[in-house]
């Protein structure tokens, strides 16, 4: 485990040039993980990423490389774990690389996932953050203070992946996720994400107050706690499999816009639906949702929560949520 106030040092390695968003740094100084955490989810910090993934995946004898390399193998591991089959995750920080992917089924699943940690929903909604050392980073989420009920969420960007945005509202006890990729600057992906919320807490209270039920499929992923108990008390078992699903044929056409609900309680099984898509388009993704699965992405987040298990609410269980919305057609 690490805890939130192991200190982290920076090198120059972890330095990104003037055309990637940065927390700002300079080599040599020392940061707790928490100040690092919101160098890199609220302003995008590739460089609070990398110094992250490069000490919490450090072995004695390891160069930067190595130490990061390490850090993505235990994230791969997790998703692996989760039974998440479109993703793969190659940096830390989520800038587009070559073999560096996800969905939007994937990202949405892994921020149900996520939702299990305080600490992460504090961080997402946060709109600005001092570090012990003075620095202060502000949230470019501009949904923030702007949609009724919202959590947070995270923005992502390079010229591959386009505008990436993860959005997570709650209303009247239910909370949705909005994932979109490759959106339209400069507000329209935002507008995209407000729609999809609205939409799915619409179309849920209309469903409960017909009395009608799930009729659409239904995704689960497998606590990777669980996962890592099976393989540790049982040899020969297969990590990572989807329970009771099978893997989603990829999209190559389909326009990336997904919506998901999470239950209060962050249930490991939940309803996902698509108002445009499976959802299932494989993008090279931005997005460092503290390991952030990079629009959550992905990169640094991830990590971190495989080290912050003291944080977690429940046991590793897997338990059916509530639904999401009846039938969204294409």
């Amino acid at each position: 485990l690490a805890a939130l106030d192991t200190p982290i040092t920076t090198n120059s390695s972890d330095l990104f040039g003037a055309d990637s968003t940065t927390m700002g740094f300079g080599p040599g100084e020392t940061f707790s993980l928490n100040d690092l955490l919101y160098g890199m989810m609220l302003p995008s910090g590739n460089d609070a990423a990398h110094a992250i993934a490069r000490t919490l995946g450090y072995q004695d004898g390891d160069t930067d490389q190595q130490a990061v390399s390490n850090f993505m193998d235990l994230i791969n591991q997790r998703i692996a774990d989760m039974g998440l089959t479109n993703t793969h995750l190659v940096n830390p920080h989520g800038l587009s690389e070559d073999g560096h992917y996800s969905t939007a089924r994937d990202i949405a699943t892994f921020a149900m996932y996520a939702l299990n940690y305080p600490t992460f929903q504090e961080v997402i909604g946060t709109s600005g953050y001092t570090t012990a050392g003075g620095y202060y980073v502000s949230n470019t989420n501009k949904l923030l203070n702007q949609y009724s009920g919202i959590i947070g969420g995270k923005t992502g960007y390079d010229d591959e992946s386009g505008y990436c945005l993860i959005e997570v509202a709650t209303r009247d006890g239910s909370t949705m996720i909005s994932v979109t990729l490759d959106g339209d600057a400069p507000d329209i992906w935002y507008q995209d994400n407000a729609i999809l919320l609205d939409y799915a807490f619409e179309a849920k209270a209309e469903r409960e107050s017909a009395g009608r039920q799930i009729t659409n499929a239904q995704v689960s992923y497998r606590d990777p706690d669980a996962a890592l108990i099976l393989a540790q008390s049982r040899g020969g078992s297969s990590i990572g499999a989807v329970p009771n699903a099978s893997p989603s044929p990829v999209d190559s056409s389909a326009t990336p816009a997904v919506v998901a609900e999470a239950s209060p309680l962050a249930e490991a099984t939940s309803n996902l639906e698509s108002s445009a898509s499976s959802g299932n388009r494989r993008v090279s993704t931005p997005v460092t949702v503290i390991g952030a699965f990079a629009a959550l992405a992905v990169a640094g987040f991830c990590g971190w929560m495989a080290y912050q298990q003291s944080q977690r609410r429940k046991s590793a269980m897997i338990v059916p949520s509530n639904a999401l919305a009846d039938d969204i057609q294409d």
